[in-house]
């Protein structure tokens, strides 16, 4: 039985340095995988560029089996993201207004980064009448920038995907970065972060099924307890609404009903993630968890963790207290153990919707089970300033010495 996954990749960017455009380029690239299942192997053939089918599938044939003792699946499904299809000399055109706004607007800033186009189509079809299709339209404004009297290389970043361009949303969100950008603040006395800090890999990482079935996992003796704040609802989510670019099926051509699936239930930790593999060697839940490979069989791990909404915004959950926004952090992270530390260079401090000032360097610590039990404040229904729904966690933090 044969099968053919493909994606095309068509792109354009301009790209900044020091407050202007350095280059403009697009791309339209494809890459292929051609598969044939025959008596429980599979033999894979990887493809960049377009070749016939028939020769694809010949390389194919020539290839070593592996063993794959799972039936193909036959699913159909389609969607298509897309809603604006902006051409390369209207990109390039308000790259140039964008990058001259800002400027004439922070002429104490040196701006890095660029403005990029990107649609991502993805087909996979199948003897056995699989066929899955998806494609996906946005425009990232990727801004970096370094104040002129900043000893350091790089101040930090904001990042915006859209997938119907406005200038002025850029320009916003350059004024909640930047606006108050000089005015000097002190670290609170409760540290609260929101956005532009992701602590849930370890969490995500944990919740593997081959590490749970290892033992190896944090989580490997929390499944069907209480691990976690009852505000802690994690889902694997590609609705779409804020997925970019990737696909709605896994590496098997399974896909969630409603595309999403809760791992942990207001902080019961349900199951870890899946593919046939891992779920038939250590007898647990299938979850469609598989990653894709174009040049080898799937395998396991995907998992995109976000956190169900508290229903408040990041002004109500933080109910008078502040909160900071790190700009720049650097050489820290998660132990074995799941406890954190991490440096932050730069940061902002907020009143949950509008920038205050910017802070010192500070340190931050804590760990895995207290960011997500009793620190976790709740994940916003809003996203203000960083345009990231991330959930505000408490954590211990002290100044730079």
């Amino acid at each position: 039985m044969q099968q053919k996954y493909t994606q095309r990749t068509i792109s354009c960017e301009a790209e900044y340095e020091e407050n202007r455009i350095k280059s403009f380029s697009s791309s339209d690239t494809n890459v292929s995988s051609y598969r044939i299942y025959d008596n429980g192997e599979a033999r894979i053939q990887y493809q960049t560029g377009i070749v016939p089918d028939a020769e694809g599938f010949r390389l194919a044939s020539l290839k070593p089996g592996r063993p794959w003792p799972f039936e193909p699946v036959a699913f159909t499904g389609s969607r298509d993201l897309t809603e604006e299809e902006m051409p390369d000399a209207l990109l390039l055109d308000e790259a140039e207004a964008l990058i001259k706004a800002l400027t004439e607007r922070y002429p104490q800033f040196i701006f890095s980064g660029g403005l990029e186009r990107v649609t991502v189509e993805r087909r996979w079809t199948g003897e056995n009448g699989l066929d899955l299709f998806c494609r996906d339209t946005a425009v990232w404004a990727g801004i970096g920038f370094k104040h002129v009297d900043s000893r350091d290389i790089h101040d930090g970043w904001f990042s915006l995907p859209q997938r119907t361009w406005s200038r002025q949303a850029a320009l916003d969100m350059a004024e909640d970065y930047l606006g108050r950008y000089n005015r000097p603040c002190e670290l609170p006395e409760e540290v609260i972060i929101q956005g532009d800090l992701d602590f849930s890999e370890l969490l995500a990482g944990s919740l593997n099924a081959e590490s749970l079935g290892l033992g190896v996992s944090l989580l490997s003796d929390k499944i069907g307890s209480q691990a976690f704040s009852p505000l802690v609802t994690a889902v694997s989510d590609f609705t779409g609404r804020e997925n970019y670019m990737n696909p709605f099926w896994d590496g098997e051509g399974f896909a969630d009903e409603g595309f999403r699936r809760t791992f942990i239930d207001k902080g019961v930790v349900l199951y870890g993630a899946a593919d046939r593999k891992t779920a038939q060697k250590y007898g647990v839940p299938h979850t469609n968890g598989a990653n894709h490979s174009y040049a080898d069989l799937p395998t396991p791990g995907r998992l995109r963790l976000s956190f169900d909404s508290s229903g408040k915004t990041v002004k109500e959950l933080l109910a008078g207290r502040l909160s900071v926004i790190p700009l720049m952090s650097s050489g820290g992270g998660y132990n074995e153990k799941g406890d954190y530390a991490m440096p932050v260079q730069n940061a902002l401090l907020s009143d949950g919707e509008k920038v205050l000032g910017r802070l010192p360097a500070f340190t931050i610590s804590g760990n895995m089970f207290d960011f997500y039990g009793k620190d976790f404040i709740g994940s916003p229904c809003d996203k203000p300033i960083t345009r990231l729904r991330t959930p505000l966690i408490r954590v211990h933090a002290k100044p730079m010495e």
